[in-house]
């Protein structure tokens, strides 16, 4: 889902500034505020919300606060009981053949700007 507010943005500031886009965070997010299109507007709402819960979840792991843990839980109880529905699979899998269908200079886009570090397969907090 991400993927679809991304998209928009890296097309519009491409058709824009050919020669030096500008995909900050801060044009992205002004690029969020000035859209009219309803339907982009609930998809960031409900993203944004999301994330703000794993953001607060995360926090509360690593740094064991259990307030932050039981409300990154309450945020989206719903979604984080459901992992092993049919529905959410069925969503985790239109998202992988959008990635797959995605337009090339979009997909490496997104994958030279990646917010995450890869992680060492074996290596996981707290082992040796």
């Amino acid at each position: 889902m991400t993927r679809e507010l991304v998209i928009p943005f890296v097309r519009q500031q491409m058709a824009q500034n050919q020669l030096q886009p500008d995909l900050s965070a801060a044009a992205f997010l002004k690029f969020t505020m000035l859209c009219k299109d309803p339907n982009y507007t609930f998809m960031c709402d409900l993203i944004f919300e999301i994330l703000d819960a794993i953001f607060m979840y995360r926090a509360g792991v690593r740094c064991g606060i259990p307030k932050f843990i039981v409300a990154g839980r309450a945020k989206y109880a719903k979604v984080w009981s459901g992992r092993n529905h049919p529905l959410y699979r069925e969503l985790e899998m239109a998202d992988s053949l959008q990635l797959m269908r995605m337009p090339a200079e979009i997909r490496d886009f997104c994958a030279r700007h990646c917010f995450t570090q890869p992680i060492r397969q074996g290596i996981h907090r707290g082992s040796s």
